[in-house]
């Protein structure tokens, strides 16, 4: 589907019903095609500015589902009863909301605030009961207009929600008050198992001052556990959230470390690392473990994500004293072994047996190669099964995983290009993605910048899917990470479209410098090439001013909401101040953010077809100098 057939549907009511059949579809509707979906909403409807008028009749045949993802800029127009509908939808399948960028969630959660207790009053336990999963989301000023006494009642239900940044840094500090928890120093056994895994709200201090009376081996078993089924559940998975492994080391502290300076480290059995978790302890413990200890507990360490480097070598060591060297383990083992596995030394790695397809799936499988290690486990492969780059089909890349980012450059180009696309009847092929790419698409490469370079460049050979500049948004969210091999020339002169066909994955691959890459032309207008012949790699120039960034202002402010959000902070440390602001411009759907009020939104974001950008653009960055 794409977005030139749906502005050819001349009737609102057709309309309408073919995006809500595009909101069925299980695989979701993409943010190029969302993107377009609203803009044709708002030209169909003759919206006027957001704040003068409710939505038209037209759209009152809406479901839920389209209502959720309706555009925060349009979300004030929404009647009471639509909002409602929205809030059921969110307290049935909670999983829909997590879905929405954290910005989109916060309007939404304080819009349907708004409709059940207007500012200046305070909100009851009873408005809390309907926001359900929204309560994780309110902002500052709202939670502060929540009673203590009311919340504190409330608490057993937040442990089952996922909580925003503001919402959580605030309960955090609301926790140590007086009259909900009070104090951490001052903290029971009752206290910590009232607050349950809401104790990661508070900071790092707070729980440090936690007394260890306070933490009995059983409360803390029950805790950790706790967190840890929240941490695995889809809800957890899509809620995100930052690292917590500072917060659970001072959790655990009064039980990995010795009472006194002076005193040994205690050595964990496995009940104790069961009661906590293996990263809570250090090399040195996990390598005086009992053999019997780490034996139960084996599948515990080889599922932590946690352990460091150190830690995984101690453990590596435990299980070569169980099974003897590497070259003796069986495949059976090697899967027990599953991430312990980066604990080998690269002479270890060379030694095992990686022709048995479940082993070598298990290590593509793995994140947290050091390169060295990358190019050990391909190599081998490629050595014991006896075969060459380009006798590789697709079961084998798809086995190989991130362990392709092992391949240099040069060997990478003898993938077989064929295996990037899909057999049809006939034996004809299509200009689509085969299982290969599709699954390779889906990885958080590791790989460098020439190595993406090169996978994607395996897409534009002959019989494949020709020039980037040709591409439609549907071919980039097909192939995924891989488009961020996309060489500089050839994303800087990506259309509006194109941009937004990317993943939030892919985005956050690209290479930071590249945000920052300056680029060459040599006049408007002309057609920029690669300077190799037959890459496929052409497009235009988008202004005249020279030298231009890889992504330009314009271009940034063209993500989607999604999209922008996946920009990293490596790759925000690159960009320009007016980079920056476009980022943030996109993040926030087009609206200012707290760090850009003040200023004039219409600094060239808003219309992408005009030429007339630069001027504005131009004139936006001399107000913010001057």
């Amino acid at each position: 589907m794409s977005c030139e057939f749906l502005q050819q549907i001349n009737s609102m009511a057709d309309f309408l019903e073919v995006v809500h059949m595009l909101y069925q579809l299980p695989t979701g509707v993409r943010g190029s095609l969302r993107a377009c979906i609203w803009a044709e909403v708002q030209r169909r409807t003759a919206m006027p500015e957001p704040e003068l008028t409710t939505l038209g009749p037209e759209l009152s045949g809406l479901d839920t589902k389209l209502l959720l993802d309706l555009p925060v800029r349009l979300m004030d127009r929404l009647s009471n009863e639509s909002i409602m509908l929205v809030v059921e939808l969110v307290r049935a399948a909670p999983e829909q909301l997590l879905a929405l960028t954290p910005f989109h969630r916060a309007a939404l959660a304080e819009r349907a605030l708004q409709n059940l207790a207007p500012k200046e009053t305070t909100v009851s336990r009873e408005v809390l009961e309907t926001l359900g999963p929204l309560v994780g989301f309110l902002g500052i000023e709202s939670t502060r207009r929540i009673p203590l006494q009311t919340l504190l009642a409330h608490l057993s239900q937040l442990q089952g929600f996922c909580l925003g940044e503001p919402f959580a840094t605030e309960l955090g500090w609301l926790l140590t008050q007086e009259p909900l928890l009070g104090k951490p120093e001052l903290w029971s056994q009752d206290e910590v198992e009232q607050a349950g895994r809401l104790v990661f709200t508070l900071s790092t201090e707070a729980i440090s001052l936690i007394p260890r009376e306070a933490l009995g081996a059983e409360s803390l078993e029950r805790l950790l556990e706790k967190q840890q089924s929240w941490e695995q559940s889809r809800a957890g998975q899509l809620c995100g959230g930052p690292q917590l492994a500072p917060k659970k080391a001072a959790l655990v502290a009064g039980v990995v470390r010795p009472t006194a300076d002076y005193l040994p480290e205690p050595v964990p059995n496995c009940a104790d690392v069961r009661g906590t978790f293996p990263a809570a302890w250090s090399a040195t413990q996990i390598a005086e473990m009992e053999l019997s200890d780490f034996e139960d507990c084996l599948a515990l360490f080889a599922g932590d994500p946690g352990l460091g480097p150190e830690e995984l070598r101690a453990a590596m060591g435990k299980a070569k004293q169980l099974w003897g060297p590497p070259r003796g383990f069986r495949p059976e083992q090697i899967l027990q072994l599953g991430r312990l596995l980066i604990g080998l030394g690269e002479r270890e790695l060379q030694e095992l047996i990686l022709v048995d397809w479940g082993v070598l799936s298990t290590l593509g499988q793995i994140e947290g190669w050091s390169s060295a290690q990358l190019r050990v486990v391909v190599s081998s492969f490629l050595r014991q099964s006896g075969r060459h780059m380009s006798h590789l089909d697709f079961l084998h890349l798809t086995a190989l995983g991130y362990t392709l980012c092992g391949l240099r450059p040069e060997e990478l180009q003898h993938i077989n290009s064929w295996e990037f696309r899909s057999p049809v009847e006939g034996g004809m092929w299509v200009v689509m993605l085969s299982q290969a790419a599709l699954f390779l698409g889906n990885l958080h490469f590791q790989c460098s910048e020439d190595q993406l370079e090169v996978l994607a460049q395996l897409l534009v050979l002959p019989g494949g899917f020709g020039p980037v500049s040709n591409w439609g948004p549907e071919i980039f969210t097909e192939i995924g990470t891989i488009a961020a091999g996309i060489p500089d020339l050839a994303l800087s002169a990506l259309l509006r479209e194109q941009i937004q066909g990317l993943t939030p994955l892919a985005i956050s691959v690209i290479p930071a410098p590249k945000f920052a890459v300056s680029i060459d032309g040599s006049e408007c207008g002309v057609t920029i090439r690669e300077a190799e012949p037959n890459t496929g790699y052409t497009g235009y120039t988008d202004s005249c001013l020279q030298p231009q960034v890889v992504f330009s202002p314009t271009q940034l402010s063209s993500l989607t909401s999604v999209q922008a959000v996946a920009v990293t902070p490596e790759q925000m440390a690159f960009l320009s101040p007016e980079q920056r602001r476009a980022v943030a411009w996109a993040q926030h759907e087009g609206m200012e953010s707290p760090e850009q009020q003040g200023r004039s939104t219409a600094c060239g974001f808003q219309n992408w077809s005009q030429p007339s950008w630069i001027l504005a653009l131009a004139v936006c960055i001399l107000g913010n100098l001057l």
